[in-house]
């Protein structure tokens, strides 16, 4: 961890002291910050976005095509349980972090891409697609 975020100040290895900085929050959240953006766990989190994003629309996709609703959810989940298990294996063999953390992550993923597969079919059946009209 940096010198920045244990609230001492180093010039050329020797510690100066804490802080005399008035706004103490700024340190705190740029600390946890970097820390959040250095870990291992945030290319799993940016993939695990497109993961989650990528169900619904297909979800919404396959119902507005006419496929049944419970149908395309389905499918949509499978496939985002495929690239969630690919991806937390990734991160568990090319990280450090514990496996209960990237378990923990993957089932989230999951979760949330159930989730919005199932916003996402809602939405489509909710106004279904309308027949293009004929030209004269």
């Amino acid at each position: 961890m940096d010198a920045e975020c244990t609230g001492t100040m180093t010039f050329g290895g020797m510690a100066l002291g804490p802080f005399l900085m008035d706004d103490h929050k700024t340190v705190a959240s740029a600390c946890s910050t970097r820390t959040f953006l250095t870990s291992s766990s945030a290319g799993m989190n940016a993939l695990g976005l497109m993961v989650i994003a990528l169900s619904g629309y297909f979800s919404f996709a396959k119902t507005r095509d006419g496929t049944n609703p419970l149908l395309s959810v389905g499918e949509a989940v499978l496939v985002a349980a495929m690239f969630s298990v690919l991806l937390g294996g990734a991160t568990l063999w090319l990280s450090v972090e514990d496996a209960a953390v990237v378990v923990e992550d993957t089932l989230s993923v999951l979760g949330l891409a159930f989730l919005t597969a199932l916003l996402g079919a809602f939405s489509a059946s909710l106004k279904p697609r309308r027949e293009p009209i004929p030209h004269w």
